[in-house]
This record gives structure tokens, C-alpha cells and sequence, in this order.
């Protein structure tokens, strides 16, 4: 037994150290990925993979890259276009869609959709349900049931201050067939004291306008509105504006600003994507600046912590991110990769014998153990630093004294331990 034990024991502080390593070295994670010469000058703007291995890039200029191996190796998918690839999106690991293009075989071959070559940006919802706009057409989307193959438009709520400029759709984000949220701009010499999202619970057929104040006012700058957008669910929702990050947490009552505190003056987030409701990460850029700058941030508490993951040279521009379960990759004028993507997750170490209440919490933790009798307690924070440590304690911990953040719950009891996440708010 007592060899088990010990190796029990291992496993544990294994574990431990490799979630606070991780967590500590996420920038040397990720990887620069090289291109074939003939690619290496070329910004590819928009990334998607269908599942863990395979996935594909576009640039404006017409090429589509394709891998099959996790992103190591790219090859060009042929294809005859003379129109700007603006974006892409698949409904399936077979159905997919570029503006003026369309697969049925993952994106291996493309036929051609003239009605959509204009469109900048193009959302699927089910194979046949598409969602697409042109920024030229103001307040309206466009709209197709059937493929691609017809479409037609659709009007946006009217809005108050729709003055010199409307409205016009610049993201959208589904968490289901039913449920989504779209994003809005307005005219770039246009400023707006009040930001809009429109969410929908009937698949699209009808939108309710949110209103969100803009958070921070610049008269010089202004406010024309919210560029990214990401839901990882319906409560839990992520937007970019012109100047920060906006967060809710309550299905857009109510939104607070995320943007890291290590952001320099003028770096202008561009593009955010939710690998969960806790894991985000954050492209950004800052112009006229030639000197190496961080282009990713990420985070792994839900936006009340940053790492600096990735800084390039000042002019090489990063614009798209998109995660597998395994890797995450970011492109533009370069293409990162990070392997494990989720090798952060920790609820896969709790378990059903012993559980901790609240979490969140915010000056005392519960610990539920009524099959089990708890010897030791330990907490430690992300860079596995001890902060608390108890010997036959009571079910109750007070943490009063512990900063806000994420921490690591390590739990003897008997010859077993066990390792439990909980934020301190």
C-alpha cells in the first residue's frame, strides 16, 4: 500500500507542477510555424479547422493553405478566383463557406457562389442557414436557406441614434441552432456614446437590440461601435470595441471591461476568441510602430489575469485565432501555434467524494466530504507558491487574507490526494 500511496502522491505534485508550469510558461507554448517560401510574404487573415488535424487559412489575394497534420505541413487548395476572400465559416467537417465559394468534402474542393462574393462577412448556422452582410447595404443582412443559392435581406431593429451612418453587422457568434448574438458598427467618421449587440433566440428570424454604454469616452477617438464578438455561452460573452474588451457574465445585462493592465497607450485589441467561459485569447495591434510588440495576450481566469503569449516585430500583424482541442492557432502576416490547448483544464481532477462550495467564492471555502476524512490542506496559487496549509481541518477554510484569483485545492485524505480549482473574488 504503501508504495501506492507514494505513487498517488507523485501523480498529485505531477499534476500540480505541470498546471502552474503551464500556466507560467504559456508565451514559450507557442511555436512559429514556417510557411513554403511562396507563402512566407502572405497574410492569411482568416483560420478554421474542421477537426484536430484538418484546417485551412485564406488570404485576401485569393490563396487557400490546407492541412491534414495538426498544422505542420500546408499545401494550396486550387481554386480560380479574381475577388477579395473576406471570410470563412463551416457549418460541418464537410460544409463549409467562403464569400463566393463552397465545400462539400471539408475543403478539399470549391465551386463558385457569385451572389456571395461581395459579402465581408458570412456565418453559418446549419449547412443551409446563412447569415452574410456587406457593409455597404447599412442597417440590413442578408439571409439564405437553401445553400448559398438565393438570398435575401433582412432589416435590423431600428435603432435611436442611427444618424449620419447606420448600424451595419460586423460579428456574429452562435452557441446553438437557436441562439446568437451579432455585433454592430457604425460609419468610421460616425462616434456613438451607446454600443449595440443584437441577440436572437428563434434561429435569426427576430433580434432584441442591447444596449451598452460606451466605456470609456474619447472624444478625439470615439466610439463607432463593436468589432469581435464571442459567446462560449449564452450568459457568458466576450466583445471587442475600438479601444478594449468588454465582458457579461448575465446574457449582456450588464458588462464590464477585461482589457489586460500591461496593454501600452494606442495597442488597438482586434480580434478575441473563447476557447471556454474562463479561457480567452486576444490579438491586437499598434500601429506605426516598428519595434517588437506583444500581438496575444491569454487568459485563464475569465479575464482577471494576462499572460503576454506572443510578440512578433512590430510589422508583422496578427488577425485571426482559432482553437482544436488540442492546438490553438493565430495567423495573419505569420502563423503560431500552441500545442495542448486545454492542457490547463483542471475540473477533470475533481471528484464525486469530495466537492467545495462556493466557487466562486470570497472568505470562505466549504469542502463537502462526508465519505472521506480530510487530513491535510493545502492551497497554492498558479505559480505554485504555498499560501494556506491545515492539518486535520474542519470542512470549513478560512481564506479571508488570499488575494483575488485562481487557486489549486490539494486535499490529503488517508493514503489519497486530490487537486481542486476555486477562484477567490
Amino acid at each position: 500500500m504503501k508504495s501506492i500511496s507514494n505513487l498517488i502522491s507523485k501523480k498529485s505534485n505531477i499534476l500540480l507542477y505541470l498546471l502552474c508550469c503551464t500556466f507560467l510558461c504559456q508565451a514559450q507554448n507557442w511555436q512559429k510555424i514556417e510557411l513554403a517560401p511562396e507563402f512566407s510574404q502572405t497574410s492569411f487573415t482568416k483560420i478554421h479547422f474542421i477537426d484536430d488535424n484538418e484546417g485551412l487559412m485564406i488570404s485576401p489575394g485569393g490563396t487557400i493553405l490546407r492541412t491534414d497534420d495538426e498544422g505542420s505541413n500546408w499545401t494550396e487548395v486550387q481554386i480560380s478566383v479574381t475577388h477579395i476572400l473576406y471570410d470563412m465559416t463551416f457549418a460541418n467537417e464537410n460544409v463549409g463557406y467562403i464569400n463566393g465559394l463552397k465545400t462539400t468534402d471539408g475543403g478539399l474542393t470549391w465551386t463558385t457562389q457569385l451572389a456571395t462574393q461581395s459579402f465581408r462577412l458570412i456565418y453559418a448556422i446549419t449547412e443551409n442557414h446563412l447569415i452574410a452582410s456587406n457593409t455597404l447595404e447599412g442597417n440590413a443582412y442578408r439571409e439564405s436557406l437553401d445553400g448559398g443559392e438565393t438570398w435575401e435581406p433582412v432589416f435590423t431593429p431600428p435603432i435611436p441614434d442611427q444618424d449620419l451612418y447606420p448600424y451595419y453587422p460586423s460579428d456574429i457568434s452562435f452557441i446553438d441552432e437557436e441562439t446568437g448574438y451579432m455585433s454592430l458598427r457604425k460609419g468610421i467618421l460616425e462616434s456613438a456614446d451607446t454600443l449595440r449587440i443584437l441577440k436572437t433566440s428563434n434561429g435569426g428570424n427576430s433580434w432584441t437590440p442591447i444596449s451598452v454604454p460606451a466605456p470609456v469616452p474619447v472624444p478625439d477617438l470615439g466610439f463607432n461601435g463593436f468589432s469581435r464578438i464571442a459567446f462560449p455561452s449564452e450568459n457568458i460573452g466576450l466583445v471587442v470595441h475600438d479601444r478594449g474588451v468588454l465582458k457579461t457574465s448575465d446574457g449582456g445585462d450588464t458588462f464590464n471591461e477585461i482589457i489586460p493592465n500591461s496593454i501600452p497607450d494606442f495597442w488597438a485589441p482586434v480580434m478575441i476568441h473563447a476557447v471556454s467561459e474562463d479561457h480567452y485569447l486576444l490579438i491586437g495591434l499598434k500601429p506605426f510602430i516598428t519595434d517588437s510588440i506583444v500581438s496575444l495576450y491569454e487568459t485563464f481566469d475569465g479575464g482577471l489575469s494576462w499572460v503576454e503569449a506572443v510578440t512578433t516585430p512590430g510589422n508583422e500583424y496578427l488577425s485571426d485565432i482559432f482553437c482544436t482541442s488540442t492546438n490553438c492557432f493565430a495567423s495573419g502576416d505569420a502563423l503560431y501555434r500552441k500545442f495542448d490547448s486545454n492542457a490547463t483544464s483542471i475540473h477533470e481532477f475533481e471528484t464525486e467524494e469530495i466537492k467545495i462550495y462556493p466557487n466562486p467564492t470570497t472568505n470562505y471555502l466549504h469542502i463537502d466530504s462526508d465519505q472521506v476524512e480530510i487530513d491535510e490542506v493545502q492551497i497554492f496559487d498558479f505559480c505554485g507558491r504555498l499560501c494556506l496549509s491545515y492539518f486535520s481541518t474542519s470542512n470549513e477554510i478560512n481564506i479571508i487574507d488570499l488575494p483575488r484569483g485562481l487557486y489549486l485545492l490539494k486535499i490529503r485524505f488517508g493514503e489519497n490526494e486530490k487537486i481542486l480549482k476555486f477562484e477567490k473574488i
